[in-house]
């Protein structure tokens, strides 16, 4: 939007002056603005070197084949239904799970690693009561 001199126009606004597309009085304003502008004139030129570049452009060409491959492709495509509660805590579980198994494992090997060292450790003290009693 124009104020005085101080704001330019967005630009949007100055594209749709590229196109044609503003209304006749706010066109002029526009105008009028870029003409005092280098800003808003540069920017002006940039957008309608792009817009003859479009306008100039080649078109793609498909062949048949390539065309009935993607029509073919398109239509194939299904909308997915929106997946249950229970579909979607599926991944979480399955986490869950693993978490659980392994920590089961890791749990029962520290169980058993700490057994034999107590069963060895109460053998050594058995052994020193022995000692004693005898010696």
């Amino acid at each position: 939007m124009v104020n005085g001199a101080q704001t330019h126009p967005d630009d949007l606004e100055l594209l749709d002056l590229v196109e044609g597309d503003l209304p006749k009085a706010r066109a002029a304003e526009v105008a009028a603005h870029v003409e005092r502008c280098t800003l808003c004139e540069r920017a002006v030129e940039d957008l309608q070197a792009g817009r003859a570049a479009t306008h100039t452009a080649a078109r793609l060409e498909l062949s048949p084949q390539a065309r009935d491959r993607i029509t073919e492709a398109l239509s194939g495509e299904r909308v997915h239904p929106r997946k249950s509660w229970l579909e979607r805590l599926r991944p979480v579980a399955v986490v869950l799970a693993t978490v659980l198994v392994l920590g089961s494992f890791v749990g029962l090997v520290a169980y058993n690693a700490r057994d034999r060292g107590g069963d060895d450790q109460g053998a050594a003290d058995g052994d020193e009561t022995r000692v004693r009693l005898v010696g």
